[in-house]
């Protein structure tokens, strides 16, 4: 088609030349498109594009209120104002039809871009300062900073729980990305300790003043400039005693230190969300190694750290995007932006800071602000990020690392419960749903609180399936079957189809929301196949939370005894694959993966498991303990009476028959489900109260009969405890009896299946 033919309408109104002007023969051209824009510039989709030299034109462009010129890119929110040049189509075609485009060097400069990576990981910890506090009280001559600001907070103990004694990563949450570009013709070292003590303001620890610029030679030389060198507690302490000795500190502030730290401490246990923006610990780090060093090694170190150029330093800072944390509290994102060109008497540097907003109750919380804490990475370098704010949630599936493995993509159970249970107390497995002979208590598992505990309740399944996996295992399925104690199935196979739904973010009319997606296959029978739940990958764009369960196995529908639990996988079409090591004669097509388990005695491995399934045994159990105060005695005699007044001289022995225990167990009666017993006393009200009996193996278990709790006479009862130095004549007294269960979800203990009962009697002294 010649420049200038007109179509009908729908088609090309001409075609237009275009040339790109002032282009040097060692650069190359950008690729140009032309995009609908609405009425303030945002595109609202891509029109074509620059092909040969040559834009095809199309007569419905006549109609737009306006087009852009833009650099070619496939998603829209890639584009920036400044990466666009808007015309009116009424205005420009005449034109464009007559002479063609010709862009300017200072238009297609704006069309070249780059891609920029970002990434790194959100954890909660313990304030970082919290250290240094611990140690503040041992320096002398320190006045704390001027300005706190978190001084009037209110102070509730319980809180200092939420504060992990070590990092944990942060889930469930939008990280923010923000872009700042610096510029600095020169850095002024006294202008940058002056920013960064403001800012430091509002931690509640000491701050040295600086040392002379230039400090002469008794001075020790600058640290090395690594931005942690003062981690280290001691070199610290040294630094700020040294600072000390030349501060004028009056006697009355030095003796209020340790009690304005001690103070300080408690109240920033509650802190709000201010808390979310405290500065980072690096630039206390630099705040202190800047303070000894001379101008030209300051000078370097900050060239070395372009976080700290911002602060001194000509700014531009905007929001480049939004991604979800992923598994581990880890995060990237990636943009484009316009390539800059600086002049070469100019320092220019992009970091990178970010914040992180968690959906707690409800309402889209800021648990860190790296922005207002100052807290900026430079580019390539993956950001540490950490909040103090308590509210923050941390992942409710562990750290997400995978477990460790012989770098072949592989499926197993990874625990159940909570990311701690990692069951491995069954032998190991030696064929198709098949395991070695069990031991005495294979399929129990050994809590914080008890040896041999036994599986009951609602258990929440969570699987590890790597995510190579994905090209080749599309489905999962879970069933349990009962099994003897030679490791051989006993009984019918139960498939464990209670349908599964994860949440998960989506990015809907301008804000991320969470949504529930069902899992289960739909319809039920995929390839013959029934129970089949589709994998959740973190492909494809699946923000999935965190914490959520492949499956739940609730064990009250089920009679005590032990069981496999047995895990399969599946492709696409419902086929059932296996890995490439199991034996030909098990069911499905061979590929390339593993099944793997937890080493027994060594949760920090796993073993392979070259069969066609994996399996797991559970002892389940859900019978509730037992116990009953049978009787009170007197000198060893009992009585069932419902009231019972007990009346004798000092020596008279008063003892509680009772029993506590559990039917099943490992070994009856010192090792059964029951975890143990306390029967107890307690005289009048508010009175002084004791220990009947105590212990772990069964007492009175039917049909043997009620046995004896240890006696105490009423000389005893009736007299003075530590703290209640009165005798009495006569009193009442009350019996407490609770038997502890061991059952166990994989999260916490069963304290349901207690048991508790309480009883009363009088007890009178007589001469």
């Amino acid at each position: 088609m010649k420049e200038g033919q007109e179509t009908q309408r729908g088609r090309t109104t001409f075609s237009a030349r275009v040339q790109i002007a002032g282009i040097k023969p060692d650069e190359t051209a950008p690729t140009i498109a032309v995009y609908e824009v609405d009425v303030v510039g945002k595109p609202v989709r891509k029109l074509a594009r620059v092909e040969k030299e040559r834009l095809d034109v199309q007569a419905e462009w006549e109609k737009l209120p306006a087009i852009a010129l833009g650099p070619d890119v496939t998603d829209l929110a890639q584009l920036t104002a400044e990466s666009l040049v808007t015309f009116r189509p009424n205005v420009t075609f005449p034109v464009w039809r007559e002479r063609g485009l010709i862009i300017g060097r200072d238009i297609w400069e704006r069309f070249l871009f780059e891609f920029v990576c970002v990434n790194g990981t959100a954890r909660k910890c313990r304030p970082w300062w919290w250290d240094i506090l611990d140690r503040i009280d041992l320096v002398s001559g320190l006045n704390l900073s001027r300005n706190i600001a978190l001084k009037s907070l209110t102070y509730q103990p319980e809180l200092h729980i939420l504060f992990p004694p070590r990092c944990l990563p942060l889930c469930d949450g939008i990280v923010e990305i923000y872009e700042r570009v610096c510029c600095c013709t020169r850095i002024r070292i006294p202008d940058l300790l002056d920013r960064l003590r403001d800012i430091l303001e509002v931690i509640p620890i000491p701050l040295p003043d600086p040392l002379p610029v230039d400090p002469p030679g008794p001075f020790p030389p600058g640290p090395d400039p690594s931005p942690f060198v003062v981690n280290n507690l001691n070199r610290l302490t040294q630094r700020l005693e040294l600072t000390a000795v030349r501060q004028a500190v009056r006697p009355q502030i030095q003796e209020g230190i340790r009690s304005q730290v001690a103070d300080l401490r408690r109240r920033l246990a509650t802190a709000p969300a201010e808390i979310a923006s405290m500065p980072a610990e690096r630039l206390y780090a630099d705040y202190i190694a800047l303070t000894s060093m001379s101008t030209q090694q300051a000078e370097q170190y900050v060239l070395a750290r372009p976080y700290l150029m911002g602060l001194i330093c000509t700014c531009s800072m905007r929001k480049v995007g939004e991604t979800p944390l992923q598994p581990g509290g880890r995060f990237d994102f990636c943009y484009l932006r316009p390539r800059r060109l600086t002049p070469s008497s100019t320092t220019c540097h992009s970091t990178f800071a970010f914040k992180v907003r968690q959906r707690i109750q409800g309402s889209w919380v800021t648990v860190y602000d790296g922005v207002a804490s100052h807290n900026w990475f430079a580019a390539g370098e993956p950001a540490d990020i950490r909040t103090w704010y308590w509210r923050a949630l941390v992942c409710g599936s562990g750290p997400g690392d995978s477990p460790p493995s012989e770098g072949i993509p592989f499926a197993m159970v990874e625990y159940i419960g909570s990311p701690g249970s990692r069951h491995f107390n069954f032998p190991t497995q030696t064929g198709l749903s098949r395991t070695g002979a069990l031991s005495a208590s294979s399929g129990t598992f050994t809590t914080s609180y008890a040896p041999d505990c036994p599986w009951g309740g609602s258990l929440g399944i969570r699987l590890w399936i790597s995510p190579e996996m994905e090209p080749i295992a599309k489905y999962y399925r879970l069933s349990v079957v009962p099994i003897d104690s030679s490791g051989t199935p006993s009984g019918s196979v139960t498939v464990l189809d209670a349908p599964v739904a994860w949440n998960r973010f989506v990015f809907v009319g301008g804000e991320w929301k969470v949504t529930a997606e069902a899992l289960s296959a739909n319809p039920a029978d995929v390839g013959g196949q029934v129970g089949l739940v589709r994998i959740p990958y973190w492909s494809g764009g699946n923000h999935w939370l965190s914490g959520q369960y492949h499956q739940v196995w609730n064990t009250t529908l089920f009679n005590p005894g032990r069981y496999m639990l047995v895990l399969e996988l599946f492709d696409t079409s419902g086929n059932r694959i296996k890995p490439s090591s199991a034996p030909a004669s098990d069911p499905g097509t061979a590929r390339n993966f593993q099944f793997r388990r937890w080493r027994y005695g060594d949760t920090s491995s796993t073993d392979n498991v070259p069969f066609a399934d994996v399996v797991s045994v559970f002892w389940i159990d859900n019978t509730p303990v037992q116990g009953d105060i049978v009787d009170i005695r007197r000198n060893g005699i009992p009585s069932s009476e419902e009231c019972q007044f007990i009346s004798g001289s000092e020596g008279t022995n008063v003892s509680v028959g009772f029993r506590a225990y559990h039917p099943r167990g490992v070994s009856n009666p010192s090792n059964t489900f029951m975890m143990s017993y306390s029967l107890t006393w307690r005289r009048g009200l508010n009175g002084p109260g004791g220990t009947f009996s105590a212990g772990t193996a069964d007492v009175g278990e039917p049909p043997a009969a009620a046995q004896p709790s240890g006696s105490l006479t009423i000389g005893q009862l009736l007299g003075p405890w530590p703290g209640f130095p009165t005798t009495h004549q006569r009193c009442t007294f009350s019996v407490y009896l609770h038997v502890r269960a061991k059952h166990f979800t994989g999260s916490t203990r069963i304290e349901s299946y207690d048991y508790h009962e309480q009883a009363s009697f009088a007890l009178e002294k007589t001469s």
